[in-house]
Protein backbone atom coordinates (compact mmCIF):
# COMPACT_ATOMS: atom_id res chain seq x y z
CA UNK A 1 0.00 0.00 0.00
CA UNK A 2 3.13 2.52 0.95
CA UNK A 3 4.25 1.60 -2.82
CA UNK A 4 0.99 2.46 -4.44
CA UNK A 5 0.31 5.54 -2.27
CA UNK A 6 3.96 6.92 -2.83
CA UNK A 7 3.00 6.75 -6.88
CA UNK A 8 -0.46 8.07 -6.80
CA UNK A 9 1.76 11.42 -4.94
CA UNK A 10 4.31 11.56 -7.69
CA UNK A 11 1.38 11.19 -10.28
CA UNK A 12 -0.08 14.00 -8.36
CA UNK A 13 3.25 16.31 -8.11
CA UNK A 14 3.78 15.60 -11.82
CA UNK A 15 0.49 16.61 -12.72
CA UNK A 16 0.51 19.65 -11.14
CA UNK A 17 3.64 20.35 -12.70
CA UNK A 18 2.32 20.02 -16.30
CA UNK A 19 -0.54 22.20 -15.53
CA UNK A 20 1.98 24.82 -14.03
CA UNK A 21 4.32 24.74 -17.15
CA UNK A 22 1.49 24.71 -19.46
CA UNK A 23 0.32 28.05 -17.89
CA UNK A 24 3.29 29.05 -18.66
CA UNK A 25 3.48 28.01 -22.12
CA UNK A 26 -0.07 29.29 -22.68
CA UNK A 27 1.42 32.88 -22.05
CA UNK A 28 4.23 32.31 -23.49
CA UNK A 29 6.74 32.24 -21.42
CA UNK A 30 8.29 29.52 -22.53
CA UNK A 31 11.80 30.14 -20.87
CA UNK A 32 10.28 30.12 -17.49
CA UNK A 33 8.46 26.84 -18.29
CA UNK A 34 11.55 25.29 -19.24
CA UNK A 35 13.50 26.27 -16.14
CA UNK A 36 10.72 25.06 -13.64
CA UNK A 37 11.08 21.33 -15.39
CA UNK A 38 14.90 21.99 -15.19
CA UNK A 39 14.62 22.53 -11.61
CA UNK A 40 12.18 19.84 -11.21
CA UNK A 41 14.28 17.26 -13.03
CA UNK A 42 17.18 17.91 -11.04
CA UNK A 43 15.71 18.02 -7.50
CA UNK A 44 13.91 14.64 -8.30
CA UNK A 45 16.63 12.81 -10.54
CA UNK A 46 20.18 14.71 -9.59
CA UNK A 47 19.95 15.32 -13.45
CA UNK A 48 19.29 18.54 -14.92
CA UNK A 49 18.27 19.11 -18.47
CA UNK A 50 21.06 19.75 -20.03
CA UNK A 51 22.76 16.28 -18.76
CA UNK A 52 19.78 14.87 -20.21
CA UNK A 53 20.55 16.31 -23.72
CA UNK A 54 24.10 15.51 -23.36
CA UNK A 55 23.96 11.87 -23.03
CA UNK A 56 24.27 9.64 -25.83
CA UNK A 57 20.78 8.24 -26.98
CA UNK A 58 22.25 4.51 -27.09
CA UNK A 59 23.80 4.37 -23.88
CA UNK A 60 20.79 7.07 -21.86
CA UNK A 61 19.59 4.05 -19.55
CA UNK A 62 22.80 2.58 -18.68
CA UNK A 63 24.26 6.71 -18.08
CA UNK A 64 21.36 7.77 -15.88
CA UNK A 65 21.75 4.17 -13.67
CA UNK A 66 25.22 5.05 -13.36
CA UNK A 67 24.57 8.23 -12.14
CA UNK A 68 21.72 8.13 -10.14
CA UNK A 69 19.50 5.49 -8.94
CA UNK A 70 16.04 6.22 -9.64
CA UNK A 71 12.78 3.96 -9.23
CA UNK A 72 10.79 3.14 -12.58
CA UNK A 73 7.93 6.17 -11.03
CA UNK A 74 11.20 8.51 -11.62
CA UNK A 75 11.84 7.32 -15.11
CA UNK A 76 8.37 7.57 -16.37
CA UNK A 77 8.66 11.19 -14.65
CA UNK A 78 11.64 11.94 -16.41
CA UNK A 79 10.24 11.01 -19.86
CA UNK A 80 7.21 13.16 -19.13
CA UNK A 81 9.17 15.58 -18.05
CA UNK A 82 11.21 15.38 -21.16
CA UNK A 83 8.63 15.13 -23.44
CA UNK A 84 7.18 18.79 -22.46
CA UNK A 85 10.81 20.68 -22.24
CA UNK A 86 10.85 19.01 -26.19
CA UNK A 87 7.16 20.35 -26.34
CA UNK A 88 8.78 23.96 -25.55
CA UNK A 89 11.77 23.52 -27.81
CA UNK A 90 9.67 22.80 -30.68
CA UNK A 91 7.12 25.95 -29.62
CA UNK A 92 10.60 28.02 -29.73
CA UNK A 93 11.84 27.00 -33.23
CA UNK A 94 14.73 25.02 -31.26
CA UNK A 95 14.65 22.25 -33.67
CA UNK A 96 17.90 20.77 -32.89
CA UNK A 97 17.09 20.78 -29.01
CA UNK A 98 13.62 19.09 -29.65
CA UNK A 99 14.95 16.56 -31.74
CA UNK A 100 17.55 15.52 -28.94
CA UNK A 101 14.81 16.18 -26.14
CA UNK A 102 11.98 14.11 -28.26
CA UNK A 103 14.36 11.42 -28.73
CA UNK A 104 15.50 10.88 -25.27
CA UNK A 105 11.41 11.04 -24.13
CA UNK A 106 10.83 8.23 -26.53
CA UNK A 107 14.04 5.98 -25.16
CA UNK A 108 12.69 6.43 -21.95
CA UNK A 109 9.00 6.22 -22.39
CA UNK A 110 9.97 2.37 -24.29
CA UNK A 111 12.02 1.83 -21.19
CA UNK A 112 9.07 2.21 -18.77
CA UNK A 113 6.94 0.53 -21.23
CA UNK A 114 9.85 -3.11 -20.56
CA UNK A 115 10.21 -2.64 -17.42
CA UNK A 116 6.84 -2.11 -16.63
CA UNK A 117 5.24 -4.53 -18.37
CA UNK A 118 1.93 -3.37 -18.89
CA UNK A 119 0.05 -1.16 -21.78
CA UNK A 120 -0.49 2.49 -20.97
CA UNK A 121 -2.71 3.25 -23.64
CA UNK A 122 -1.91 7.16 -22.39
CA UNK A 123 1.98 6.41 -22.70
CA UNK A 124 1.45 4.67 -26.15
CA UNK A 125 -0.24 7.57 -27.79
CA UNK A 126 2.47 10.03 -26.76
CA UNK A 127 5.40 7.61 -27.98
CA UNK A 128 2.95 7.96 -31.81
CA UNK A 129 3.16 11.25 -31.15
CA UNK A 130 7.05 11.46 -30.67
CA UNK A 131 7.85 9.57 -33.30
CA UNK A 132 5.27 12.03 -35.76
CA UNK A 133 7.15 14.92 -34.16
CA UNK A 134 10.52 13.59 -34.71
CA UNK A 135 9.57 12.97 -38.57
CA UNK A 136 8.03 16.24 -38.87
CA UNK A 137 11.33 18.31 -37.31
CA UNK A 138 13.66 15.91 -39.66
CA UNK A 139 11.93 17.13 -42.52
CA UNK A 140 11.93 20.35 -41.38
CA UNK A 141 15.52 20.17 -41.12
CA UNK A 142 16.35 19.24 -44.42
Amino acid sequence: MIRKDYILKEIQKLHLLIAKVLGLKTEGRNLEALDMLDQYISAESGLALEDVMDMDEQQLIDEIKETVDLKLVEYSILAETTYVAAEIKKDEGDIDGALNLFAKSLILFDYVTLEERTVSFEREQKIANINQYIQELKDLAR
